[in-house]
């Protein structure tokens, strides 16, 4: 999981800043840690 420099980061590199940051951090949050950590995971993005 990223922390919020290197989201602070990708957001400048491809040149958009997401109003909810948390929604970044999910994309790159895989199945298998959310669950271990009880998070969402990026699949549920895959619905929207």
């Amino acid at each position: 999981m990223p922390d919020k420099t290197k989201l602070a980061q990708i957001q400048k590199k491809i040149g958009y800043h997401f109003n909810n940051v948390n929604l970044l951090q999910q994309a790159f949050t895989r199945k298998s840690f959310a669950s271990r950590n009880k998070q969402q995971n990026n699949e549920i993005l895959e619905k929207v």
